[in-house]
């Protein structure tokens, strides 16, 4: 099932090589919310996960940040704990959002919240504001 998944997000980043945005991010959102249906978390996170990442370093951050925030919806219908490699994720995609894009402060709001629901801290995760102020003072 792996390289089934690993074959799609493959595939999905040469369509973005290749300048073809606006398909990859709608195939994207297609497949992961295939495997939400069926309950298969990781597939949908980790398809989800590369496809944001891929999007906003190609300079789509409309795009990459919508699977960044789809990301978000996936850890809280799964119930994910606020671990180091959920952090890890979502860390990686907001540093790679370009300053200036607005779906940032939606990524980094709906982020926040799902710390508080799934988290230890009730006012989110200190780590995860920190470096979200941190990106927004510079």
């Amino acid at each position: 099932m792996a390289s089934k998944i690993q074959k799609t997000i493959a595939r999905q980043k040469e369509k973005i090589a290749e300048g073809a945005y606006y398909e990859a991010h709608q195939q994207l959102r297609v497949v992961a919310s295939r495997y939400v249906k069926s309950q298969n978390w990781d597939a949908a996170i980790d398809i989800l996960y590369e496809g944001s990442l891929s999007l906003l370093k190609a300079g789509q951050g409309g795009s990459g940040g919508d699977l960044g925030c789809y990301l978000v919806d996936v850890f809280e219908k799964a119930e994910k704990s606020v671990d180091a490699e959920n952090k890890g994720k979502l860390l990686s995609i907001l540093r790679t959002f370009p300053p200036e894009e607005p779906t940032r402060k939606k990524f980094v709001d709906e982020m926040l919240a799902w710390t508080t629901k799934f988290g230890e801290y009730p006012n989110g995760e200190p780590e995860l504001h920190h470096v979200a102020g941190t990106l927004y003072a510079e």
